[in-house]
């Protein structure tokens, strides 16, 4: 019987500790002036986003941006994200000077750290310059690209070649072609004002 004295004495103490404290946090609230309780209610607000919230980091694969909640994502993780298969061959494109780096399916990638610009994965994509072949793994390519890879002169207008009866589409430099649509995509190079085609 003793025991229990002691017990319920200690739960009543703790009760009356909880709501004094409780006491003591209304009665600051309730003589804080009103711009001040705005304030201090924004305050318990924020404290509360921070604690709770993830950063979200984007994950761009083949040029197309995906939410990441985590700063490491692995080859088998990225696949899965962009609906790859898993025999898909996956590289990460980094800033220059360095080269793009090839990402197994279990490798782990820092997402945040400086330089990464995304993934693409290998597939070779063929294109025409000027009646030249050339080949590239990369779902996209400017027109400043299209122009060192065909030695077309700067001051010469890049055309895509379209089939009738609509014009050739005008490639500028800072284009961004997609390779991956149906057919070849055929480039070619002219002086400005002169009739393509």
């Amino acid at each position: 019987m003793l025991n229990k004295y002691f017990e319920y004495q200690a739960i009543a103490l703790f009760i009356k500790i909880k709501l004094s404290k409780c006491l003591i946090y209304q009665a600051f609230y309730l003589y804080l002036p009103h711009n001040y309780k705005v304030s201090f209610m924004e305050n318990q607000k924020e404290v509360a986003d921070l604690l709770t919230a993830k950063k979200v980091l984007t994950v761009t694969i083949e040029d197309k941006p995906y939410e990441w909640t985590k700063q490491y994502i692995t080859g088998r993780e990225i696949k899965i994200l962009a609906g790859l298969p898993m025999e898909a061959e996956i590289f990460l494109t980094i800033s220059n000077p360095w080269k793009d780096e090839p990402i197994g399916t279990d490798q782990v990638v820092d997402i945040a750290r400086p330089g990464i610009e995304g993934f693409y994965f290998k597939k070779k994509l063929k294109f025409i310059i000027d009646d030249k072949d050339f080949e590239t793994d990369r779902q996209y390519i400017t027109g400043l690209e299209i122009r060192k890879l065909g030695s077309i002169l700067i001051g010469y207008e890049i055309f895509l070649s379209i089939q009738g009866p609509y014009e050739d589409e005008v490639i500028k430099d800072d284009t961004r072609v997609d390779l991956a649509r149906p057919g070849i995509e055929s480039f070619y190079g002219c002086k400005p004002n002169t009739t393509n085609g």
